[in-house]
């Protein structure tokens, strides 16, 4: 992304200095060695790679988010902002003492539940499940370890909320309004049902191991009324609960889906730079920079770009229902590639009927002109069927797309929007959003 208004001299409106970073995730080779000699192994770690992680390979898929957390430390320190690496809970409470704006990068423990969060056997867990009256709703086929995740699984992803009923209808709303949230609080309620037999979901992850919302909230300064970037995927939930526990006097931002972890560090960098160039606040900042990033995507040609141009940043451009002008949108798209695949199929059909035509003709009358002519002319034939597989090949993928966004929520397309994004990969030049950001004003 070109980084317009920005200068390296840091001026005298600069307000980058008032910001901390706090890094909680691996930032280079060495902590990336040392996290994995630990036991048990970060769930950072073990959400990219498994129990069994040659170190080797492993380095190579993460270098580059290490990269982009080395550059980002050394962009804040040289703008004079506070940079906590290896961050613990302490750090929480020293940066929020001393700091206006505070930049938390770390790994989210989501409500997703895997084959590692069960602590006892899957026998164990089936009979607590059919003994709990929260549970009732779960109806576990079987045994089997894989059975009894996805059967979990199911109920957190529950559109109906099964799970809530009994909660407040204020907060069975704004689990309907915001996926996030619906998810999170179900994984809490089967936490507590099956503890200890499952490892508990919902944790904030930093160097020192993971913590759940209440206590990484308690460990904010009591004081602290400025603004958090809670750069973690899915964000949404620790987000609430701040604004519950400390009567949104917070301002935050958060993140309702996953995120590239490179890019997001990168747009975090560029955000300091821009407020030592130009001053203003964090939040305000740093939805610039997703503003600017996501024009500058609008401007990219090709069937990907125009499903991306859809990406929202909620907090910034609201909750407008963007699937039925997608849906629009790429049905357009298809009947253009419908229509420039039957055009170079009449073309080449043509060109074939004509071809053999001359051929016949010369071979009747005994010479070679149109022969040598349609041979001179023929090398358009391989242009144009490699252009036919090029527009069936967008064709059958905007059918697909079609297809999936169809039956999707509009949290959904969303999250599937930022799958696109994370598809297409970054380089270090990328300019591809890597989240969409939402804030939440503090009152």
């Amino acid at each position: 992304m070109r980084r317009a208004g920005v200068r390296r001299v840091t001026s005298r409106n600069s307000t980058a200095s008032r910001c901390a970073v706090l890094i909680a995730i691996p930032a280079s080779r060495e902590e990336f060695d040392a996290a994995l000699s630990r036991t048990p192994l970060p769930d950072y770690l073990l959400e990219d790679f498994g129990y069994s992680v040659d170190p080797h390979a492993g380095w190579e898929k993460y270098e580059r988010v290490a990269k982009a957390a080395e550059a980002l430390i050394g962009t804040a320190r040289k703008l004079g902002a506070g940079v906590f690496v290896r961050a613990t809970l302490e750090d929480v409470t020293r940066a929020t003492a001393r700091y206006q704006y505070v930049v938390v990068c770390a790994h989210w423990r989501g409500a997703r539940v895997t084959a590692r969060d069960l602590r006892s056997n899957p026998e164990t867990i089936v009979q607590r499940i059919r003994q709990h009256p929260a549970l009732a709703s779960l109806h576990p086929q079987s045994c089997d370890e894989d059975c009894v995740v996805e059967s979990l699984n199911v109920a957190i992803k529950d559109k109906d909320l099964s799970l809530l009923s009994s909660l407040p209808k204020s907060v069975l709303e704004a689990a309907k309004r915001t996926p996030a949230i619906g998810q999170v609080l179900s994984r809490d309620i089967i936490d507590k049902a099956l503890r200890p037999d499952i490892a508990p979901g919902n944790c904030v992850e930093l160097f020192d191991g993971l913590h759940t919302p209440g206590e990484f909230e308690a460990m904010l300064w009591s004081g602290f009324a400025g603004e958090l970037d809670l750069a973690l995927c899915r964000s949404v939930s620790l987000a609430t609960s701040l604004d519950l526990r400390r009567k949104n006097r917070i301002a935050n931002l958060y993140w309702d889906c996953q995120v590239d972890a490179a890019p997001q560090l990168r747009k975090i960098a560029m955000t300091l730079e821009m407020m030592a160039a130009n001053g203003g606040g964090y939040i305000q900042t740093r939805l610039s920079v997703e503003e600017a990033e996501l024009r500058n995507v609008r401007t990219r040609m090709g069937w990907e770009k125009r499903l991306l141009k859809y990406l929202r940043p909620v907090g910034l451009l609201g909750s407008e229902p963007i699937k039925k002008s997608l849906v629009k949108d790429l049905e357009g798209h298809r009947r253009l590639t419908r229509n420039l695949y039957w055009i170079c199929f009449a073309i080449v059909c043509a060109g074939a009927f004509v071809a053999v035509a001359a051929v016949a003709i010369d071979v009747y009358r005994g010479n070679s002109h149109r022969t040598a002519a349609i041979v001179g002319a023929g090398v358009t034939i391989p242009v144009l069927i490699g252009l036919m597989r090029g527009i069936v090949r967008e064709w059958s993928q905007t059918d697909l797309m079609l297809r999936v966004i169809a039956q999707s929520d509009e949290a959904t397309i969303q999250q599937f929007l930022q799958k696109m994004l994370n598809r297409f990969g970054d380089g270090a030049t990328s300019d591809k959003p890597s989240g969409a950001g939402s804030a939440r004003q503090s009152e």
